[in-house]
């Protein structure tokens, strides 16, 4: 299974994290960032899991995803120094605020059929 279970059989601790989502592999995941610092520590290995890119290539056997952030120096970071698409930041801190920014961004650009609530 490409990517993910090459990785996954290298790497005891993702052992298992793509059972069971073999299905869904078109359905837009949710990667959030609380912090620059972790989102730099862990952006390459989600790099092998996820495409936050935008674009999908043939081939790519990465889960599409898009990106939220809690606030506005976290997705700074990430789009200044990783060179990431940020499609989420939280109107406060909070994990209110981002629920309802996710949610949001879902009803606006996504079809009725893939909103999740």
């Amino acid at each position: 299974m490409g990517r993910v279970s090459r990785s996954a059989s290298l790497n005891p601790l993702f052992k298992g994290a793509h059972e069971g989502l073999e299905g869904d592999q078109d359905r837009r995941w949710w990667i959030v960032h609380f912090a620059p610092s972790s989102a730099k520590h862990v952006s390459p290995i989600l790099d092998k899991f996820f495409n936050v890119s935008g674009t999908v290539t043939e081939g790519d056997t990465r889960r599409p995803a898009h990106v939220a952030t809690i606030g506005p120096t976290t997705a700074t970071s990430l789009k200044e120094e990783l060179g990431m698409e940020v499609h989420v930041v939280a109107s406060k801190p909070t994990p209110e605020a981002l629920a309802e920014g996710i949610e949001a961004w879902d009803r606006d650009h996504l079809p009725t059929t893939e909103v999740v609530r």
